[in-house]
């Protein structure tokens, strides 16, 4: 359940946190009760030991009742305890006499809107909690200078908001898009109450806007890098990133990875799958506040692929080519390189470089425009091509009577792709 209060004004935030056995307690600042040294930052992770009382009371038909009371803690049971693991020490260990062990979890949203905090039981395999209701009250107090001497029982509002819940806890109170504030954290379980926590929650920062200009490529040590420019308004080095990839574009299962304030990072992904991928950029500040999304970049790797694609080489210059092997269940001494589909190459030009890439030296043919270089004795669509510098093809063409035709023919063995362009001019004046 989750309950959700707007500030007008720069605020600091009285958060009490409370678990009863039978009904809703009525909530009220607890001036007296202790604070631990120090304001933490968000997001702040506690693990909370309580004591219980020897019996608990049932909710009556599910009702929820709010006895008065008068706020002080005067009446509690002074040998319930609660304690969170952070503030025991080797000398006083956090041993709960048969009580209720509770991680709880205070945190911004990534859009920077609200503060949730969640309980929840570590200790039993339902992850209930077997406390009865549980109740939660969120207050709003002006924010001070010295924000750890906080006036609880002076500065309450009058008004507070609260979260009921029978088996879960989850409660949020929206945050002021300009201003910081404090907000004070106070748990207890049963009738057991834990010293109050300060936590700082600072002023919104600014939102960057998404990354830019995504691409990849791949490298002869076998990665793939996915690279990007950073936002305009932002030096190098001022963000960090989160990257997220899935190959399914209907229902994505997107995986995460970071980058820490390099625009680029090594992916392993798998053959013959069409990814999806964006990145999104927050300042080096804690919590992050994440820019949206970038647009989407595409990658599909085939089973192979060729470092360079295309290259053009002079007459008599030998050329390198790198086979890289994205089917890591194949190995690189597997390679069988092959020169236009049809001319094996000798073993003595090509050797593996590593467990997923082999490398071929060759001369490229001096009779032919280009000549094309596979690894694999398939036929795959990836191959590597050499051009000639210089090289040309002799081509034959012939116009029809009316001159309004023509016919060109060539030799197919070179395997040209030939484009025409019209020249825009007339027959005679050319």
């Amino acid at each position: 359940m989750t309950t959700t209060m707007v500030p007008s004004t720069m605020l600091t935030v009285l958060m009490q946190i409370v678990l009863v056995s039978h009904g809703a307690r009525a909530f009220e600042p607890e001036g007296g009760a202790s604070l631990q040294a120090g304001v933490l930052d968000l997001p702040w992770q506690d693990e909370l030991c309580c004591d219980s009382p020897s019996g608990h009371l049932a909710v009556e038909g599910g009702s929820v009742h709010a006895p008065e009371t008068n706020g002080s803690e005067s009446n509690l049971p002074h040998h319930l305890r609660c304690n969170f693991r952070s503030s025991t020490t080797q000398s006083h260990p956090l041993q709960p006499s048969g009580g209720t062990c509770l991680d709880i979890l205070c945190r911004i949203d990534e859009n920077w809107e609200s503060v949730t905090c969640d309980l929840q039981s570590h200790d039993q395999p339902s992850g209930k909690v077997d406390t009865g209701l549980m109740a939660v009250s969120l207050q709003r107090l002006p924010s001070q200078k010295d924000d750890s001497q906080v006036d609880v029982e002076r500065s309450a509002s009058d008004n507070p908001v609260i979260c009921e819940a029978l088996d879960s806890f989850m409660c949020s109170v929206s945050l002021d898009a300009t201003t910081s504030c404090v907000t004070v954290v106070t748990v207890s379980i049963s009738d057991a109450v834990a010293p109050s926590v300060l936590l700082r929650i600072p002023a919104r920062p600014e939102k960057p806007g998404p990354p830019l200009n995504l691409s990849h490529v791949q490298t002869i040590e076998a990665e793939l890098i996915l690279q990007w420019d950073d936002p305009s308004g932002f030096d190098a080095g001022s963000l960090r990133y989160q990257v997220r990839y899935s190959s399914n574009t209907t229902h994505p299962a997107w995986q995460m990875a970071s980058a820490l304030t390099d625009p680029r990072l090594s992916l392993d992904l798998k053959p013959r799958l069409n990814y999806t991928i964006q990145v999104r950029g927050s300042r080096l500040d804690d919590p992050p506040l994440w820019s949206d999304w970038s647009e989407p970049h595409h990658i599909y790797l085939d089973t192979v692929s060729y470092i360079p694609g295309k290259v053009v080489a002079r007459p008599g210059e030998n050329v390198t080519v790198y086979c890289v092997f994205n089917d890591h269940s194949v190995n690189a001494s597997t390679a069988m390189w092959m020169r236009n589909l049809q001319e094996p190459l000798h073993r003595s030009q090509y050797h593996p470089v590593n467990q997923w890439v082999s490398q071929i030296t060759v001369r490229p043919s001096e009779t032919r425009m280009y000549d094309i270089l596979q690894c694999t004795q398939q036929w795959t669509i990836p191959y590597s091509q050499i051009y000639v510098e210089g090289a040309s093809i002799e081509i034959k063409c012939e116009t029809n009577g009316d001159i309004d035709a023509m016919q060109c023919s060539w030799e197919t063995k070179q395997w040209p792709n030939l484009n025409f362009n019209p020249g825009g001019l007339i027959c005679h004046a050319m």
